[in-house]
Protein backbone atom coordinates (compact mmCIF):
# COMPACT_ATOMS: atom_id res chain seq x y z
CA UNK A 1 0.00 0.00 0.00
CA UNK A 2 1.40 3.38 -1.12
CA UNK A 3 2.58 5.67 1.84
CA UNK A 4 2.67 9.76 2.42
CA UNK A 5 6.40 9.08 2.13
CA UNK A 6 5.96 7.78 -1.23
CA UNK A 7 4.23 10.41 -3.12
CA UNK A 8 6.19 13.16 -0.95
CA UNK A 9 4.86 16.79 -0.62
CA UNK A 10 3.71 17.20 -4.07
CA UNK A 11 0.87 14.62 -3.46
CA UNK A 12 -0.12 15.80 -0.42
CA UNK A 13 -0.54 19.41 -2.04
CA UNK A 14 -2.75 17.26 -4.83
CA UNK A 15 -5.12 15.39 -2.67
CA UNK A 16 -5.57 18.76 -0.72
CA UNK A 17 -6.49 21.05 -3.69
CA UNK A 18 -8.97 18.09 -5.34
CA UNK A 19 -10.58 17.15 -2.38
CA UNK A 20 -10.98 20.86 -1.00
CA UNK A 21 -12.73 21.84 -4.18
CA UNK A 22 -11.90 25.19 -6.51
CA UNK A 23 -11.89 28.43 -4.75
CA UNK A 24 -13.94 30.92 -4.27
CA UNK A 25 -15.17 33.44 -7.32
CA UNK A 26 -12.31 35.61 -8.09
CA UNK A 27 -10.07 34.18 -5.50
CA UNK A 28 -6.68 32.18 -6.53
CA UNK A 29 -6.59 28.91 -4.34
CA UNK A 30 -3.94 26.28 -3.42
CA UNK A 31 -0.78 25.82 -5.32
CA UNK A 32 0.70 29.75 -5.22
CA UNK A 33 2.76 31.32 -2.08
CA UNK A 34 -0.47 32.55 -1.04
CA UNK A 35 -4.16 32.52 -1.76
CA UNK A 36 -5.49 35.55 -3.31
CA UNK A 37 -8.91 36.36 -1.76
CA UNK A 38 -11.01 39.19 -3.32
CA UNK A 39 -12.68 41.61 -0.85
CA UNK A 40 -15.71 43.33 -1.51
CA UNK A 41 -15.18 46.69 -3.29
CA UNK A 42 -12.24 46.13 -4.95
CA UNK A 43 -8.34 44.77 -3.69
CA UNK A 44 -6.77 41.76 -2.94
CA UNK A 45 -6.07 39.97 0.44
CA UNK A 46 -3.10 37.46 0.37
CA UNK A 47 -3.12 34.78 2.86
CA UNK A 48 -0.33 31.86 3.68
CA UNK A 49 0.55 29.58 6.44
CA UNK A 50 3.78 27.99 7.74
CA UNK A 51 4.43 26.26 10.47
CA UNK A 52 7.97 24.85 12.06
CA UNK A 53 8.08 21.74 13.73
CA UNK A 54 10.68 20.76 16.11
CA UNK A 55 12.89 18.14 15.32
CA UNK A 56 12.22 19.13 11.30
CA UNK A 57 12.68 22.49 11.00
CA UNK A 58 14.52 23.05 14.11
CA UNK A 59 16.34 22.25 17.18
CA UNK A 60 15.87 23.75 20.53
CA UNK A 61 19.90 22.62 21.66
CA UNK A 62 20.88 24.43 17.85
CA UNK A 63 19.41 28.32 18.75
CA UNK A 64 17.82 29.96 21.28
CA UNK A 65 13.71 30.50 21.25
CA UNK A 66 13.96 34.38 20.16
CA UNK A 67 16.02 33.33 16.98
CA UNK A 68 13.15 30.15 16.28
CA UNK A 69 10.18 32.72 16.97
CA UNK A 70 11.85 35.72 14.59
CA UNK A 71 12.49 32.99 12.24
CA UNK A 72 9.08 31.56 11.99
CA UNK A 73 7.74 35.18 10.77
CA UNK A 74 10.40 35.55 8.45
CA UNK A 75 9.73 32.60 6.54
CA UNK A 76 5.91 33.56 6.66
CA UNK A 77 6.62 37.27 5.40
CA UNK A 78 8.34 35.73 2.28
CA UNK A 79 5.52 34.54 1.07
CA UNK A 80 3.84 37.86 0.92
CA UNK A 81 6.94 39.54 -0.55
CA UNK A 82 6.63 36.69 -3.09
CA UNK A 83 3.56 37.81 -4.80
CA UNK A 84 5.02 41.76 -3.98
CA UNK A 85 2.30 42.44 -1.02
CA UNK A 86 2.49 44.50 2.00
CA UNK A 87 1.75 41.94 5.38
CA UNK A 88 -0.50 43.55 8.03
CA UNK A 89 -1.27 40.44 10.43
CA UNK A 90 -0.07 37.95 11.86
CA UNK A 91 -2.54 34.51 13.54
CA UNK A 92 -0.58 32.08 15.81
CA UNK A 93 -0.93 28.87 17.20
CA UNK A 94 1.59 26.64 19.56
CA UNK A 95 1.94 23.34 20.51
CA UNK A 96 3.81 23.67 23.56
CA UNK A 97 5.00 20.08 25.67
CA UNK A 98 3.66 20.19 29.07
CA UNK A 99 7.06 20.36 30.53
CA UNK A 100 8.72 22.97 29.07
CA UNK A 101 10.02 25.90 30.64
CA UNK A 102 8.19 28.77 30.87
CA UNK A 103 10.97 30.93 30.33
CA UNK A 104 12.20 29.13 27.16
CA UNK A 105 8.63 29.93 26.11
CA UNK A 106 8.50 33.93 26.86
CA UNK A 107 12.30 34.09 24.80
CA UNK A 108 10.41 32.58 22.06
CA UNK A 109 7.68 34.60 22.11
CA UNK A 110 10.08 37.63 22.24
CA UNK A 111 11.07 36.64 19.05
CA UNK A 112 8.13 36.62 17.62
CA UNK A 113 7.16 40.17 19.11
CA UNK A 114 10.05 41.63 17.79
CA UNK A 115 9.99 40.15 13.91
CA UNK A 116 5.83 40.80 14.24
CA UNK A 117 7.02 44.45 14.72
CA UNK A 118 9.54 45.26 12.55
CA UNK A 119 7.38 43.75 9.22
CA UNK A 120 4.37 45.75 10.26
CA UNK A 121 2.20 42.57 11.37
CA UNK A 122 0.91 42.46 14.78
CA UNK A 123 -0.43 38.87 15.96
CA UNK A 124 -3.99 39.26 16.02
CA UNK A 125 -5.18 35.81 17.47
CA UNK A 126 -4.41 32.11 17.22
CA UNK A 127 -4.60 29.21 19.44
CA UNK A 128 -2.80 27.05 22.15
CA UNK A 129 -2.81 22.99 22.70
CA UNK A 130 -0.97 20.85 24.66
CA UNK A 131 2.03 18.85 22.71
CA UNK A 132 2.83 15.14 23.39
CA UNK A 133 6.40 15.69 22.30
CA UNK A 134 8.02 18.62 20.78
CA UNK A 135 7.50 22.66 20.30
CA UNK A 136 5.41 23.56 16.76
CA UNK A 137 5.20 27.30 16.10
CA UNK A 138 2.12 27.84 13.39
CA UNK A 139 1.87 31.25 11.81
CA UNK A 140 -0.59 32.30 9.24
CA UNK A 141 0.30 36.00 7.13
CA UNK A 142 -2.57 38.26 6.38
CA UNK A 143 -1.17 40.94 3.72
CA UNK A 144 -2.39 43.12 0.44
CA UNK A 145 -1.69 43.54 -3.11
CA UNK A 146 -3.17 45.64 -5.56
CA UNK A 147 -2.13 43.02 -8.07
CA UNK A 148 -0.25 40.08 -6.88
CA UNK A 149 2.38 38.18 -8.97
CA UNK A 150 1.83 34.92 -8.95
CA UNK A 151 4.05 32.00 -9.48
CA UNK A 152 2.73 31.24 -13.32
CA UNK A 153 3.32 33.74 -15.98
CA UNK A 154 6.51 33.28 -16.88
CA UNK A 155 7.29 33.82 -20.74
CA UNK A 156 9.64 32.23 -23.20
CA UNK A 157 13.30 34.83 -22.72
CA UNK A 158 12.22 36.09 -19.64
CA UNK A 159 15.60 36.34 -17.69
CA UNK A 160 15.55 34.58 -14.44
CA UNK A 161 16.77 36.90 -11.25
CA UNK A 162 17.22 35.92 -7.63
CA UNK A 163 17.76 38.67 -4.81
CA UNK A 164 20.90 37.89 -3.34
CA UNK A 165 23.28 34.62 -2.65
CA UNK A 166 22.46 31.65 -2.42
CA UNK A 167 23.65 28.13 -0.07
CA UNK A 168 24.17 30.29 3.25
CA UNK A 169 21.56 28.71 5.10
CA UNK A 170 22.60 25.25 4.09
CA UNK A 171 25.70 25.73 4.88
CA UNK A 172 24.77 27.11 8.04
CA UNK A 173 22.40 23.96 8.69
CA UNK A 174 25.51 21.45 7.66
CA UNK A 175 27.63 23.51 10.70
CA UNK A 176 24.70 22.81 13.21
CA UNK A 177 24.59 19.06 12.00
CA UNK A 178 28.21 18.43 12.74
CA UNK A 179 28.00 19.84 15.90
CA UNK A 180 28.11 23.66 16.41
CA UNK A 181 26.10 25.49 18.94
CA UNK A 182 25.05 28.88 18.82
CA UNK A 183 25.94 31.92 18.11
CA UNK A 184 29.19 30.02 16.57
CA UNK A 185 32.44 29.07 18.12
CA UNK A 186 34.57 31.63 15.43
CA UNK A 187 33.39 34.08 13.25
CA UNK A 188 33.24 31.53 10.27
CA UNK A 189 30.85 29.25 11.93
CA UNK A 190 28.93 32.11 13.75
CA UNK A 191 28.10 33.57 9.86
CA UNK A 192 27.07 30.20 8.81
CA UNK A 193 24.68 29.53 11.42
CA UNK A 194 23.37 33.13 10.42
CA UNK A 195 22.27 32.72 7.39
CA UNK A 196 20.19 29.37 8.58
CA UNK A 197 18.82 31.23 11.31
CA UNK A 198 18.35 35.05 10.05
CA UNK A 199 16.63 34.41 6.97
CA UNK A 200 15.95 37.58 4.94
CA UNK A 201 12.97 39.71 4.47
CA UNK A 202 12.32 40.64 1.04
CA UNK A 203 9.36 42.67 0.95
CA UNK A 204 10.77 45.60 -0.31
CA UNK A 205 12.44 43.96 -3.18
CA UNK A 206 9.51 42.07 -3.86
CA UNK A 207 6.87 45.06 -4.24
CA UNK A 208 9.84 46.55 -6.56
CA UNK A 209 9.84 43.18 -8.72
CA UNK A 210 5.78 42.62 -8.55
CA UNK A 211 6.18 46.03 -10.89
CA UNK A 212 7.63 44.27 -13.96
CA UNK A 213 8.12 40.69 -13.15
CA UNK A 214 5.74 37.85 -15.37
CA UNK A 215 6.05 35.66 -12.58
CA UNK A 216 7.90 35.00 -8.74
CA UNK A 217 8.59 33.09 -6.17
CA UNK A 218 10.73 32.34 -3.18
CA UNK A 219 13.20 30.20 -2.36
CA UNK A 220 12.09 27.86 0.61
CA UNK A 221 12.35 24.23 -0.95
CA UNK A 222 15.89 24.66 -3.05
CA UNK A 223 16.86 26.77 -5.77
CA UNK A 224 16.15 24.40 -8.41
CA UNK A 225 12.40 22.75 -6.91
CA UNK A 226 11.59 26.71 -7.23
CA UNK A 227 12.85 27.12 -10.75
CA UNK A 228 10.84 24.08 -12.04
CA UNK A 229 7.36 25.74 -9.85
CA UNK A 230 7.79 28.84 -11.73
CA UNK A 231 8.22 26.85 -15.46
CA UNK A 232 6.51 23.59 -15.20
CA UNK A 233 2.94 24.39 -14.49
CA UNK A 234 2.91 27.12 -17.65
CA UNK A 235 4.62 24.32 -20.14
CA UNK A 236 8.02 25.68 -20.30
CA UNK A 237 11.43 25.30 -19.30
CA UNK A 238 14.73 26.95 -18.33
CA UNK A 239 18.34 27.16 -18.79
CA UNK A 240 20.69 28.61 -15.86
CA UNK A 241 24.35 29.64 -16.12
CA UNK A 242 26.22 27.82 -13.16
CA UNK A 243 28.66 31.09 -13.45
CA UNK A 244 26.23 33.31 -12.54
CA UNK A 245 24.67 31.58 -9.48
CA UNK A 246 25.68 33.88 -6.77
CA UNK A 247 26.64 31.34 -4.50
CA UNK A 248 26.70 32.55 -1.01
CA UNK A 249 30.53 33.69 -0.59
CA UNK A 250 31.63 32.30 2.37
CA UNK A 251 30.33 28.62 1.43
CA UNK A 252 33.68 27.86 0.03
CA UNK A 253 35.52 28.18 3.53
CA UNK A 254 32.47 26.84 5.33
CA UNK A 255 32.74 23.59 3.38
CA UNK A 256 36.82 23.32 3.49
CA UNK A 257 35.75 23.90 7.38
CA UNK A 258 33.80 20.85 7.23
CA UNK A 259 35.86 18.87 5.17
CA UNK A 260 33.13 18.68 2.43
CA UNK A 261 34.07 18.44 -1.11
CA UNK A 262 34.94 21.62 -3.23
CA UNK A 263 31.88 21.10 -5.12
CA UNK A 264 29.44 21.35 -2.11
CA UNK A 265 28.71 25.18 -2.08
CA UNK A 266 27.33 24.80 -5.72
CA UNK A 267 25.56 22.23 -4.33
CA UNK A 268 23.83 23.69 -1.35
CA UNK A 269 23.26 26.56 -3.48
CA UNK A 270 21.27 24.91 -6.17
CA UNK A 271 19.27 22.12 -3.67
CA UNK A 272 19.99 23.53 0.13
CA UNK A 273 16.56 25.41 0.56
CA UNK A 274 15.83 28.06 3.46
CA UNK A 275 17.39 30.79 1.73
CA UNK A 276 14.50 32.65 1.38
CA UNK A 277 15.35 34.95 -1.41
CA UNK A 278 13.11 35.98 -4.56
CA UNK A 279 13.20 33.88 -7.91
CA UNK A 280 11.38 36.26 -10.60
CA UNK A 281 11.34 35.87 -14.30
CA UNK A 282 11.27 39.06 -15.68
CA UNK A 283 11.43 40.41 -19.33
CA UNK A 284 15.25 42.04 -20.13
CA UNK A 285 13.85 45.62 -21.27
CA UNK A 286 13.11 45.95 -17.47
CA UNK A 287 16.24 44.73 -16.24
CA UNK A 288 18.25 48.03 -16.01
CA UNK A 289 15.72 50.10 -14.07
CA UNK A 290 14.84 46.89 -11.84
CA UNK A 291 18.32 46.19 -10.73
CA UNK A 292 19.34 50.15 -9.89
CA UNK A 293 15.54 50.13 -8.40
CA UNK A 294 17.19 47.14 -6.39
CA UNK A 295 20.16 48.17 -5.28
CA UNK A 296 18.63 51.64 -4.13
CA UNK A 297 17.53 49.20 -1.10
CA UNK A 298 19.94 47.29 -0.39
CA UNK A 299 19.57 44.31 -2.71
CA UNK A 300 22.34 43.02 -5.39
CA UNK A 301 19.95 40.88 -7.78
CA UNK A 302 21.72 38.84 -10.24
CA UNK A 303 20.08 37.32 -13.39
CA UNK A 304 21.04 33.58 -13.68
CA UNK A 305 19.32 32.45 -16.53
CA UNK A 306 16.18 32.19 -18.76
CA UNK A 307 12.73 31.22 -19.29
CA UNK A 308 12.75 28.82 -22.87
CA UNK A 309 9.86 27.83 -24.71
CA UNK A 310 10.17 23.61 -24.34
CA UNK A 311 10.11 21.67 -21.42
CA UNK A 312 13.01 20.91 -19.25
CA UNK A 313 15.16 22.23 -16.57
CA UNK A 314 18.91 22.47 -17.39
CA UNK A 315 21.86 23.71 -15.94
CA UNK A 316 24.64 25.12 -18.00
CA UNK A 317 28.55 24.79 -17.75
CA UNK A 318 31.50 24.50 -19.93
CA UNK A 319 29.55 24.88 -22.86
CA UNK A 320 27.68 21.63 -21.96
CA UNK A 321 23.72 22.00 -21.08
CA UNK A 322 22.78 19.18 -18.00
CA UNK A 323 19.41 18.03 -17.85
CA UNK A 324 18.01 18.15 -13.86
CA UNK A 325 15.05 15.29 -14.08
CA UNK A 326 13.13 14.85 -10.98
CA UNK A 327 15.36 11.98 -9.47
CA UNK A 328 18.16 14.52 -9.63
CA UNK A 329 17.08 17.85 -8.81
CA UNK A 330 17.25 17.74 -4.79
CA UNK A 331 15.09 20.20 -3.05
CA UNK A 332 13.45 19.72 0.24
CA UNK A 333 10.29 17.38 0.55
CA UNK A 334 8.70 17.48 4.12
CA UNK A 335 7.98 13.60 3.71
CA UNK A 336 11.57 12.53 2.13
CA UNK A 337 14.03 10.58 3.80
CA UNK A 338 15.61 12.02 7.03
Amino acid sequence: MATVADGGEAWVIEAVRRRMGPPPAGAIGIGDDAAVLAVPGGGRILASQDMLVEGIHFRREWMPPERIGAKAVAVNVSDIAAMGGRPFALLMALALPGALEQAWVLRLLDGVAEAALRVGAPVVGGDTVGSPDGVVLDIAVLGTAALPTLRAGAQPGDWLVVTGPLGGSAAGLACFQAGAVWPGAEPLEAAALCRHACPPERLEAGRILAGHAHAMTDISDGFWTEVSALVDPVGLGAAVDQERVPIWPRAVDVARHLGASSSQPLGWALWGGEDYELLAAVPPNAWAALEGELLAVGVQAAVVGRVEPGPGVWLQRAGQRVPMDSASRGGFDHFGPR
